[in-house]
């Protein structure tokens, strides 16, 4: 049985939790109440709670860029670059991010009395750490876009690793162990790549294989209907999937050049992306892989290859897109090497050799029927 203190604690935030949702100006002088409680995290953890409380919280405050009270009712308060506060069970849960010019730290705070652990078990089992999450941009409330975590990736176990996708895999490898060498030498630790090449060669899926293998969230950003202040915001905060990769698919649907095709009067501009790639508003722990099916509709201050004749090279824009993969249709040797991961070598040899110029997933379809084809052979035999 719980003591009065317990239960008066209880009518008061359930009373406050009314309060918040109304009066979103009280939440400073919460957080520097002696009811206020933080536990540090760190960074996967507080990754996985964010993703955690984007499913069952209801976010009351939509996280402050560099709020910052240094004095507040006689408390000094520490400075912040992010908090985002979330209402769980009708308490207050507070997500902060701190960042002063030597370090950066994660938080979470409470109310006393709610209890944290049983917050932490809770989003530990819905999204374990260490794996790679899937995030993508959507519409909150008032307008306001933001990340929401979609679940864990799950690893695909037959995959055929393309001369493109193993230069990939190279790039991205190399990027992730220079974390500790751009910080201590002070440069932004970013990356950016250009894949290109005819549909259905495995651009997309060589993100999402890759992303799981380095232990990177995936963040999915459909740029076809944002405006340059949703982008902008949504960028922004995408500091909380970091370390991550961002998927921009098919962008030649969207520009063309330096246009914007699809909403040429209120949707983003050129200038608002090249900012979010490299300007004022990029953000270190994030790498960005934009794919196209139509390599001139790039345009080169975003980053293209110098020629068409060498499928990996330097961007024509480095520090934006920094090199650029030609993803191309599997010649014969890439043709066998798919037809093995479903069929006998003899038969994959032998479909590789019927089958000239086709595209990976459409090698991989016909790999499938002649699987099926055997499987239906074989039961009929059975029988």
């Amino acid at each position: 049985m719980g003591t009065l203190s317990d239960f008066v604690s209880k009518i008061a935030s359930d009373a406050l939790g009314r309060i918040i949702a109304a009066a979103p100006g009280q939440f400073v002088k919460i957080m520097t109440s002696a009811a206020w409680c933080e536990v540090t995290l760190d960074s996967s953890l507080f990754a996985v709670l964010l993703a955690y409380l984007n499913h069952v919280g209801t976010e009351v405050w939509a996280p402050a860029t560099k709020y910052d009270h240094s004095l507040l009712g006689g408390r000094t308060v520490i400075k912040y670059s992010d908090v985002g506060f979330f209402l769980v069970e009708k308490r207050l849960v507070a997500l902060i991010r701190r960042e002063s010019p030597k370090s950066l730290s994660y938080h979470v705070g409470y109310l006393r009395g709610f209890d944290i652990e049983k917050l932490l078990n809770k989003a530990l089992n819905v999204c374990p750490p260490n794996k790679s999450g899937l995030w993508v941009a959507v519409s909150k409330k008032e307008g306001e876009i933001g990340w929401q975590c979609q679940g864990t990736l799950q690893e695909m176990r037959k995959v055929w690793l393309s001369p493109a996708m193993s230069a990939l895999d190279n790039d991205m490898a190399q990027w992730m162990s220079s974390r500790k060498f751009c910080t201590e030498a002070g440069l932004p630790w970013r990356r950016g790549w250009l894949l290109w090449g005819a549909p259905g060669n495995g651009k997309s899926s060589a993100i999402r294989n890759l992303a799981i293998k380095h232990g990177l969230n995936l963040c999915v950003l459909s740029l076809a209907s944002l405006t340059d202040r949703e982008l902008s915001t949504v960028w922004s905060s995408i500091t909380h999937c970091t370390p991550c990769v961002v998927l921009v698919e098919d962008i030649d649907d969207i520009l063309r050049g330096r246009q914007n095709i699809r909403d040429p009067q209120k949707g983003f501009t050129f200038s608002t992306l090249l900012n979010c790639l490299d300007g004022a508003a990029a953000i270190d722990g994030v790498s960005v892989a934009i794919t196209t099916n139509d390599l001139e509709a790039i345009d080169s201050a975003l980053g293209r290859p110098r020629d068409d004749t060498h499928w990996n090279q330097l961007s024509t824009r480095p520090g934006r897109l920094d090199r650029c993969i030609r993803f191309d249709n599997p010649d014969f040797v890439g043709r066998v090497e798919i037809g093995k991961l479903l069929l006998p070598e003899a038969e994959a040899r032998d479909l590789a050799a019927q089958h000239d110029d086709v595209s990976l997933v459409q090698f991989q379809s016909l790999c499938r029927d002649r699987m099926f084809a055997r499987m239906q052979g074989g039961l009929a035999a059975a029988s």
